[in-house]
């Protein structure tokens, strides 16, 4: 009898032994309910895991509802997505206002051709119209009366980067007004990374200008100044955005940086509500001073064409 139990005391170990084997072999390697982003051979699929098992993941698009089961072999990756980004993904639609910071543009293709006029203290006005996704021109005047005319390309590189430039010529249409007809020009090379919600550019270039009207000398009659640009935009609600932007002369020693808040009022129109300060000598200490004071600014921009 005592072999009996014995025997019978065996195999309930056996078998709990096995059963735990069974179910500790598998040790989950992501969190439920957390949104993934995964990128397989063949598509990238983004939702909230809802099951793990050893060979598969489930996730679920909460926007359709639909449930992806895929194959733990198929995943080339799969991260987390951070809250701000899933803020932006699950609740606010493409930004209509991508293509502007508060001076400088971006690189940012929509994927279609961009019509729109910048309002620079109602004083300047920046008139863009695309003929292609990838091909602009530009017009800048101030109180309306033409000023430049310039060329914009942009194009996208990879995900979520693309790159860019423009080129423009700057002068006096009517001898009335200025008996000088050439100002200057301008050109520059282009790099945005990011979504229309959230994006930042690097841009470098140079600036030429009419010595004759600068106490600089140049023996072209123009003086080149190289100059440093970068710009930041973040979307952080539905309707407004924070935008940033720093330009630099090293020639000059001179830059200025400024900040702004853009409300976006419709995907036809949006304002930009902030303030730029100058930084003479940027190796300087920064001191109150008539040079540093902020500048307020403000902004309009309107989408034509009924974008």
């Amino acid at each position: 009898m005592k072999y009996i139990v014995l025997l019978m005391l065996f195999f309930a170990i056996s078998e709990d032994s096995f059963g735990q084997s069974d179910s500790v072999s598998f040790t989950p390697k992501y969190r439920r309910g957390v949104k993934y982003e995964i990128v397989t051979g063949q598509n990238k699929i983004s939702g909230f895991l809802v099951k793990e098992t050893a060979e598969t993941v489930s996730i679920e698009d909460r926007r359709t509802g639909q449930l992806h089961e895929i194959k733990k072999s198929a995943i080339i990756s799969m991260k987390p997505v951070s809250a701000s980004k899933t803020y932006q993904k699950d609740f606010l639609d493409e930004n209509a206002h991508a293509h502007t910071y508060i001076f400088s543009n971006s690189s940012y293709c929509s994927g279609s051709p961009e019509s729109y006029v910048n309002y620079q203290w109602f004083v300047v006005q920046n008139i863009n119209y695309g003929i292609t996704e990838y091909l602009d021109i530009s017009v800048n005047t101030i109180f309306l009366y033409p000023v430049s005319l310039g060329v914009k390309l942009k194009f996208k590189v990879a995900e979520d980067t693309y790159i860019g430039g423009n080129t423009f010529f700057s002068g006096n249409i009517n001898d009335r007004i200025s008996p000088n007809s050439f100002f200057g020009y301008g050109a520059l090379a282009r790099i945005t990374h990011g979504t229309s919600n959230t994006n930042f550019s690097f841009s470098g270039g140079v600036l030429g200008l009419n010595s004759d009207f600068f106490t600089m000398s140049s023996k072209f009659g123009v003086v080149n100044l190289p100059f440093g640009n970068f710009s930041y935009c973040n979307r952080f609600q539905e309707k407004w955005a924070v935008c940033a932007e720093a330009w630099y002369f090293p020639q000059a020693e001179i830059g200025f940086a400024g900040i702004g808040f853009k409300f976006m009022r419709s995907k036809h129109s949006a304002w930009t509500f902030g303030c730029f300060t100058n930084v003479n000598a940027v190796n300087n200490q920064l001191v109150p001073n008539f040079k540093t004071t902020p500048i307020p600014y403000i902004g309009l921009t309107n989408n034509l064409f009924g974008k």
